[in-house]
This record gives C-alpha cells, sequence and structure tokens, in this order.
C-alpha cells in the first residue's frame, strides 16, 4: 500500500513538471537568468523611482530661482484718504550667486494725494518704471540655503545614479551564483539518481545469484543497506535541488515580474556546456585593490556624503556670520505730475544685522563638523574594509583552485580504484563491502569536486563582482 501510495505521489508531481513545463522545450542557461533579473527583478523598479525622486527633488530645489510676479494693491477705506490706492507690481529673478536678485517694477497711485510717509508710493499720471537688485556682502555671499539645498540635491541624484549602477550589477552577481548553484546540485543530483540506479539494478542480480547458490545472502543485506543510504542521500540532494530552484525563482521572472514556480524551474532543460570560469590568472592583487580604492561606487558614494556634509557645514557657517546686504535701485515717472519726479532716480541702501546671541547657529555648525568627521572615519573604514575584501577572495580563490585541481585528480584515481575492484570482485578476490565502500568513496568524490568548482565559481564572480562590476569610471 505504502509502494502504490509513493508511486502515486510520483506521478502526480511529474504530471504537474509536465503541464508547467515550456511548450517549445525551451533551455535554461545564465544567460536567460540575467536577462531576466535586470528586467524584471522588483528592485529595479525601486531604483528607477528613486532616481525620480531625486531628480524631481533638484527640480524643486532649482524652484527657489523661479522668476516671480509680485502684485499689491494699497486701497485706503476711510479716514482722511479715503479711495487713495496704489498698485505695484514686480517681476523679481532671484540668483545662484551673492543671495542676490534682479527685479523690474512698475508703480501706479490714483485717486490724488498721499500721505507723508506714504510719499514713496505717489506718482505721475503715467506710473513709474524702475529696476533694481540686492545682494548679500557677507552672510550668503558664497552660499546661501537655497543654493546649497540645490547642490546637495544635484548630488543625490549622482547618488542613486551610483547605487543603480551598483544594485543592478550585484543583481547580475546574485542572479549568476544563484543559476550556477541550481545547476552543480543539478548535476550531483544526476550522480546520487545514477549511483542509486547501479544499487537497484545490482539488488535484482544479487537476488537471482543468491537463489543459485552463487553469492551469500548477506551481498543482499549490505546492498539493501546502500540503496537505503542512497536513497536518504538522494532524498537530502532532492531537496536541496527544490530550494536552489526556489532561490533562483527570485531573478527568473515572467513580463509581468512575477516569479517562476520551483517546480516549473526544474522542468526547464540546462544547458550542460559551462563557459570558462573567469580566474585569477591574469589577476594583479595590488592593482586590482589600487584601481578599486579609486573607483568604488561605494567609496564614491560616501566621498559625495562627504561632500554634502562640507556644504551644510559651510551653510552653518555662513548663518554665524553677520548679514550686509546691499540694494540699488533706479527709476522713473512719466506723465502728468511733479517735474522733478519725471527725472530718473537712483538710491541706495546699506542693511546691516549683527547677531548678539547665537547658540543655534553655533550648535548646527558644531553638529555638522561631527558629522564630517563620522563620514570621515567611514571612508576610512570602507577603504580598510574593501582592501581586505579583496584580499580574502584573491587568497580563497587561490585555495579553492588548489583543491578543486586535486579534487580532480582524486576523482580519476577513485575511479581506477573502483574498475579495480570490481574486477577483482568478479573474480572472487574481493568481497561485496569493498565495492560498496569503492562505489561510496567515488559518489563522495565527484560531490566534492563539484561543490568545489561551484564555490570556485562563486568566488570568481564575488571577485569580478568587488574588483570589476562595482567600479564606476568619471
Amino acid at each position: 500500500m505504502t509502494k502504490i501510495k509513493s508511486k502515486l505521489l510520483i506521478l502526480i508531481f511529474s504530471f504537474c513538471v509536465v503541464n508547467k513545463s515550456f511548450a517549445n522545450n525551451a533551455v535554461l542557461n545564465e544567460e536567460i537568468v540575467i536577462n531576466s533579473a535586470i528586467e524584471h527583478y522588483p528592485k529595479i523598479y525601486i531604483n528607477e523611482e528613486k532616481i525620480r525622486i531625486a531628480e524631481a527633488k533638484l527640480i524643486e530645489a532649482r524652484g527657489a530661482f523661479d522668476t516671480k510676479l509680485n502684485i499689491k494693491d494699497k486701497r485706503f477705506l476711510s479716514g482722511y484718504y479715503e479711495n487713495q490706492e496704489y498698485v505695484d507690481g514686480k517681476i523679481i529673478k532671484p540668483l545662484e550667486f551673492f543671495n542676490s536678485k534682479i527685479y523690474t517694477g512698475y508703480l501706479q497711485s490714483k485717486n490724488g494725494i498721499y500721505p507723508e510717509y506714504n510719499q514713496y508710493y505717489s506718482t505721475n499720471s503715467n506710473g513709474r518704471m524702475m529696476f533694481g537688485f540686492e545682494l548679500s556682502l557677507l552672510r550668503g555671499f558664497l552660499i546661501n540655503e537655497q543654493n546649497a539645498i540645490k547642490n546637495i540635491a544635484n548630488l543625490d541624484v549622482k547618488i542613486t545614479s551610483y547605487n543603480n549602477i551598483l544594485m543592478l550589477n550585484q543583481i547580475k552577481a546574485d542572479a549568476r551564483k544563484s543559476y550556477w548553484k541550481f545547476f552543480y546540485i543539478k548535476k550531483i543530483y544526476k550522480i546520487y539518481q545514477e549511483m542509486l540506479d547501479i544499487a537497484i539494478e545490482r539488488q535484482k542480480a544479487l537476488e537471482i545469484q543468491v537463489k543459485k547458490g552463487d553469492k551469500p545472502a548477506i551481498f543482499l543485506k549490505e546492498n539493501q543497506r546502500a540503496i537505503l543510504r542512497r536513497q536518504s542521500m538522494l532524498m537530502s540532494i532532492q531537496r536541496e535541488m527544490l530550494n536552489s530552484a526556489v532561490n533562483l525563482s527570485m531573478y527568473l521572472r515572467d513580463k509581468n515580474s512575477e516569479m517562476y514556480d520551483a517546480e516549473y524551474i526544474l522542468s526547464m532543460n540546462i544547458q550542460e556546456d559551462l563557459n570558462d570560469i573567469d580566474l585569477l590568472k591574469n589577476h594583479n592583487l595590488k592593482k586590482d585593490i589600487d584601481n578599486v580604492l579609486q573607483n568604488r561606487l561605494d567609496i564614491k558614494i560616501t566621498e559625495i556624503l562627504l561632500k554634502q556634509g562640507n556644504i551644510k557645514m559651510k551653510l552653518a557657517k555662513n548663518d554665524i556670520m553677520p548679514s550686509v546686504d546691499l540694494s540699488f535701485e533706479t527709476y522713473k515717472d512719466y506723465g502728468i505730475g511733479s517735474a522733478q519726479k519725471n527725472i530718473r532716480s537712483n538710491k541706495v541702501s546699506l542693511d546691516v544685522t549683527i547677531p548678539i546671541e547665537n547658540k543655534k547657529q553655533q550648535g548646527k555648525y558644531d553638529k555638522t563638523r561631527s558629522d564630517i568627521k563620522i563620514i570621515t572615519y567611514d571612508l576610512k573604514l570602507l577603504k580598510d574594509s574593501i582592501q581586505n575584501e579583496v584580499k580574502l577572495l584573491f587568497n580563497r580563490v587561490k585555495e579553492i583552485e588548489q583543491i578543486a585541481e586535486n579534487a580532480k585528480q582524486e576523482i580519476v584515481l577513485s575511479k581506477k580504484l573502483l574498475d579495480a575492484e570490481n574486477i577483482r570482485f568478479k573474480n572472487g578476490d574481493s568481497d561485496f563491502f569493498m565495492v560498496n565502500a569503492r562505489e561510496q568513496d567515488f559518489l563522495g568524490i565527484q560531490e566534492y569536486s563539484l561543490r568545489n568548482k561551484l564555490a570556485l565559481l562563486e568566488l570568481s564572480i564575488e571577485y569580478n563582482f568587488v574588483t570589476k562590476d562595482s567600479l564606476y569610471y568619471n
């Protein structure tokens, strides 16, 4: 009954896999996985929106320098000057330097006499044309809040752009590692399946030989033990293969960015041709480290954060200074009225404000200065960590290279020993226990070799990401 249930489950599983397989029997390879990841992985969309947000904030910051139209209308509603009115309109353009702005405008008064304190707003019949500018001579001369916000927003755009490149290449590296893990675990699964099939076929042959009296019954027990052991090992590898397919589904998605089911991925045909592993034969550790320290994107991002910190510190220092603002205006009236007002007039004013206390500004300055120190230490730590990361990866690759080469030679020797043991067993010079031990040893070294190849490939991908794919050349 248990066997019937097991066969039924296998049939149901096979039916699901077949029905989810590609209609055109498409293959699965590294390129397909990478293309799927960079086109449909959700983080790609998230970063695209982050770039749009940074660009939108930059546009918003530039809006501080937008040209504005300002109109004032003032009317006396009661009293001695009832119904007297003036209209003042100006076009104002803030400039990015010296905290300055220029403006031009038109002023016209209506309905007679104005109070003495408002005589500036009393114009001739056709009104007054004016032009002027304002600028800061001390606070705001070298930096001002609007310009600082714009420069910081401009650097934020660069940060999000660098983060996007870094994230994109990280996704490619992770997708590659995920694919090759699935590839090698599936190869290991096939090896275990083949060894289990050998033991099952041998069981059939042993049953016949034991019945004839050619082999002792203990051989059947030993082979049954080997079958059970290999079935358990196969189940573990099968679960690992399923898990690797689940992990691969993060990167293998349809056009709607939906993950494929693990069973769907298991049904795909993997291309067996493996590209050459990019080992470190042509790499120079010192040159790689120097190149990384100059061009790593995360270092560039931290350096940009340092630039932003310096802008904030300059702005905080600027706020401590006294305010000295200069303004100039030239104007002239037109039409019927005072003859003196038809003559062009120029006026200059100087506005000085000296803070008696500036605790708020001083606190802001001290905070930004400490923030810069933190970023500086972070940058130093980041560079040191990256150097060690490159060295450790380089050394680890060299170690696994040698281990993988030794495993390759060990496979050849194990196969020769297994073949020799089989010949001895057929000739009656060996026992079944030794044959089983040699088979198990050969199975183990094949798995060990494949896992070392996988480790070497993953390390190579990671090393290339750290020393090449995470770099950016201006």
